[in-house]
C-alpha cells in the first residue's frame, strides 16, 4: 500500500482510494474526539452524504457510522491499554470521545474487544 492519506495522518490507505475519502479516514482517525456526523464529513469532502455513504460501502464495506464508532472504541481501547485506574476515569474516557454514559459505551466495547473497559484498564495495569 501507498500513503494515499491527504493530510498526513501516517496511516496508509489503498493507493485505489478516493482523495476526499481518504481526508474523511484521515481526520476521523486523527480526531475521533470531534463531534462528528455523516453530515459534517461530507461536508469536509465536499461530497453528499449519500455519495460518502457508497465510497464507504464500496471501498470499506462498512458505513461511515460504523467506522467512526470503531475508530472511537478503536482510541479507548489503546487509552486503557496504556493506562492505569489511577490515570484515567472511565467516565471521562466515555464522554471524551463521545458516548453518553459509560454503560453505553461498555455495552460497544465489550462486543468488540470481548471484555468490558474496565478489565482492559484492570489488565493493562497488571502487565507492567
Amino acid at each position: 500500500m501507498n500513503d494515499a492519506g491527504g493530510s498526513g495522518s501516517g496511516q496508509d490507505w489503498p493507493g485505489d482510494y478516493p482523495p476526499d475519502l481518504t481526508d474523511v479516514l484521515d481526520v476521523i482517525e486523527e480526531h475521533p474526539e470531534w463531534q462528528h456526523t455523516v453530515a459534517s464529513l461530507a461536508e469536509h469532502a465536499s461530497l453528499s452524504v449519500r455519495t460518502l455513504e457508497l465510497r464507504f460501502r464500496k471501498y470499506l464495506g462498512t458505513t461511515p457510522s460504523v467506522f467512526l464508532r470503531d475508530t472511537r472504541l478503536d482510541r479507548i481501547n489503546e487509552i486503557l491499554e496504556r493506562s492505569s485506574p489511577d490515570d484515567v476515569s472511565l467516565d471521562e474516557v466515555a464522554r471524551d470521545l463521545w458516548y453518553s454514559s459509560y454503560g453505553y459505551l461498555a455495552k460497544l466495547y465489550t462486543q468488540r474487544f470481548g471484555e468490558e473497559p474496565k478489565e482492559t484498564l484492570g489488565r493493562a495495569c497488571g502487565q507492567r
